[in-house]
């Protein structure tokens, strides 16, 4: 287990970080929580900039996606790139 774990706030500013990178990571098809577990136990509600809101809403509408699960995605993703989250998916 890692012992630092970032506030909220800095892991909100880097999951919604948009860069070119990141728009064509979650742009893609294989990007999919298909196989990850669906057990809903908490929820998490966060203020963002129109423009966050606007990109996020776009790329869940290509991907067959709600908001909320393209918010999920994009938060798991960036907690297993950086350590905080096992990658389960082989």
């Amino acid at each position: 287990m890692c012992d630092y774990i970032p506030s909220m706030q800095t892991v909100a500013y880097n999951a919604f970080n948009v860069n070119n990178k990141f728009l064509k990571y979650v742009a893609t098809p294989l990007a999919t929580m298909a196989n990850e577990p669906m057990s809903k136990e908490d929820s998490i509600t966060i203020r963002t900039r129109s423009e966050i809101k606007e990109i996020l809403q776009k790329l869940a509408n290509e991907g067959y996606r709600t908001l909320s699960q393209q918010c999920e995605m994009v938060l798991i993703e960036w907690l297993k790139e950086n350590g905080y989250l096992k990658d389960t998916q082989k």
